[in-house]
């Protein structure tokens, strides 16, 4: 069983992690994992991992997929095909 899989995803799920990304975009940070770091105390961000942890954030950033299939550049035999 893959970790998707055992990850029970729901829209829970998917609120949470469109609010920390949204919150990202006003806590500008160098990259992901500093936003869970608890290392320096001065420079961590608690929220986030009260939220969700580090390695669900990552599982939904890596296989969630936004895109309207019926639309001529999603069709492969289009001439519009763009992956």
């Amino acid at each position: 069983m893959s970790r998707w899989e055992q990850l029970l995803f729901g829209v829970d799920h998917l609120k949470k992690y469109l609010g920390l990304t949204l919150l990202m975009g006003l806590v500008k940070k160098r990259n992901l994992s500093v936003y869970w770091n608890k290392r320096f105390v001065c420079l961590s961000t608690p929220y986030f991992a009260k939220v969700m942890s580090q390695n669900v954030c990552q599982l939904i950033s890596q296989f969630l997929h936004c895109s309207d299939d019926t639309r001529p550049e999603a069709q492969r035999d289009s001439e519009r095909y763009g992956p």
